[in-house]
Order: C-alpha cells, then structure tokens, then sequence
C-alpha cells in the first residue's frame, strides 16, 4: 500500500524467481523495487537479500506480510483464515510444511500487529482489487491456486515451466503461487452468437452473457532481460 504522499519510485518489473519455492520472494522483490526504486537505505535490493530475511524456503503468506514490512512499506493483508488454514490439513502439498511450521507461522500472526502488519479477516473481492490498482495507489501479492492457473507467455518462454503447469493441472489438490496483480482490464465484448428466431420469425441476434470483469495479464517491462517469475 502506499503510504500518505508518498509515490511508488518506479512500475513494477519482472522479476524471475530462481528456485521452484520462491515466487512470494520473486513477488516481495517486485515490490519493493517499484516503491524504493532499486534501493533501500543505499544498498541494491536483490533475491540473496531476500532469501537472508526471509530465512526459509517454505514461504507462507504473512512471511511475505513481515518481510515486506521491514523495509518500511505499508502493508495490509487480507485472509479469510487467519493463521493455518485448515483445509490445508487434507493437502499432500502442504503436509510436511504443516508438520514443520505452524509454531512459526502462528507466532508471526501474533506478532503482526506489533510489526506494524495489518491483518484483515475478510474476502477481497475481484471489484475492490481493480479499484485499488486502477491508480497505482496499491500493488497487490495475491495466493492462488496454481492447477488453476494459465499462462500462455509463461508456457511459450519456458518449455519446463510448460510441463510443469500441466503437471499441476491434473491434480485436485491446491497449489499455492504467488504472483503480482498490475491491474484489471474489463473483459474484451463477447462476439454476437448465431442469430435465433422467435415467435413471429424474426431472427434477434443474443450475445453471450458477460461478466463485470476478467483478470487479464499485463506485461510489465522487463528489467535487464530478465523474466517472468512469482
């Protein structure tokens, strides 16, 4: 979030994430750079300077909150389970990282508040998300199920990310992904279907129904070559 009277530096840029668990990190680094510009306090924001405050490579969503939060950037997270998620019980994905890290996890939720992280128990709704991006006041780090997701410039820059996602596809069992949302575009005009007739034997064109909005990616320009990542 931004904070009063203060402007992001730069746009959000790209950036790849190096290993297959640190997406939220790739995600953080988004962030941060496009509020610090580049620098925090005179030193380059990097992925290794990540890794080192972040501590661990099973990334939970209020890791991300705190990790933000210490370069001094407003946060707001927004959960409908606040702590572990109980679904989550019933998740191959998640089992292991269930086993070794609810301590941490429930700790870093009890000290959210104190760290200047505020949580809110609610849904955020896909309106209220393209209100907040719509003026570059917000840059939102939002969990999604990765079997769900589709990305067509991901699959055509990375053969193995390709086989990946259709891996991911056929499991019933959500996986989590962070990635960064720019913004939400309304969805392009349906095209008109098949003209039907009615009683009399005039024909009425219909259009299919439409819905208020679609997520669509918007590319960021990328930093130095580097891709899509978190």
């Amino acid at each position: 979030e931004r904070a009063r009277g203060k402007e992001f530096a730069s746009p959000i840029r790209l950036c790849r994430q190096e290993h297959d668990w640190d997406c939220g990190l790739a995600s953080s680094l988004m962030i941060i750079r496009s509020y610090w510009g580049g620098e925090y306090r005179g030193s380059p924001v990097t992925m290794p300077e990540m890794r080192r405050r972040c501590a661990t490579d099973s990334v939970w969503t209020i890791d991300i909150a705190h990790l933000i939060r210490g370069f001094d950037i407003p946060v707001r997270f927004l959960t409908i389970s606040p702590g572990i998620n109980p679904s989550h019980q019933d998740s191959w994905f998640y089992q292991d990282a269930l086993k070794s890290d609810t301590k941490r996890v429930t700790n870093l939720f009890a000290s959210a508040k104190e760290k200047g992280v505020l949580i809110e128990n609610r849904e955020l709704r896909l309106a209220e998300m393209a209100a907040l991006t719509a003026n570059g006041g917000h840059s939102l780090i939002v969990l999604v199920d990765r079997t769900k997701l589709i990305c067509p410039l991901c699959i055509g820059d990375s053969p193995g990310l390709a086989a990946k996602i259709q891996e991911f596809s056929r499991t019933k069992t959500f996986i989590g992904h962070f990635v960064v949302v720019v913004g939400i575009a309304p969805p392009p005009p349906h095209p008109p279907k098949r003209n039907r007739k009615n009683d009399h034997g005039i024909s009425n064109p219909t259009r299919a129904p439409t819905h208020p909005f679609d997520v669509h990616l918007r590319a960021a320009r990328r930093n130095g070559g580097g891709g899509g990542g978190g």
